[in-house]
């Protein structure tokens, strides 16, 4: 469900305000999630017994959980949307293809 919210959200974002914002603002957000992700992992002591899962996982996986949700809103549907409009018409078909394929492998 998040996925589609997010996803239609950013195509509506994406139509107000412009490509380069959402990917801009996306690029940071996503930066800063998986620096607290570090962060997190860096101050999180080594439990050997008793309760493996500490105050500092649970703020680690929202930090993930909020990288996925920029990613969603950003990174993920935005170049989609600007590589089909960047090419000319004759060529459009073959170059998103292309695209396509070469997002695909590698991946």
């Amino acid at each position: 469900m998040k996925v589609f919210v997010t996803l239609f959200t950013a195509f509506f974002i994406t139509d107000r305000i412009g490509r380069r914002k959402p990917l801009i603002i996306g690029g940071f957000g996503m930066a800063i999630c998986m620096f607290m992700v570090g962060a997190m992992v860096k101050v999180m002591p080594l439990q050997h017994s008793g309760d493996p899962i500490g105050p500092t996982s649970y703020v680690g996986v929202v930090f993930i959980f909020m990288f996925a949700v920029v990613y969603s809103m950003s990174w993920g549907p935005v170049p989609w949307v600007y590589t089909s409009e960047i090419f000319p018409n004759h060529i459009r078909a073959q170059a998103g293809s292309l695209y396509t394929a070469i997002n695909w492998a590698c991946k």
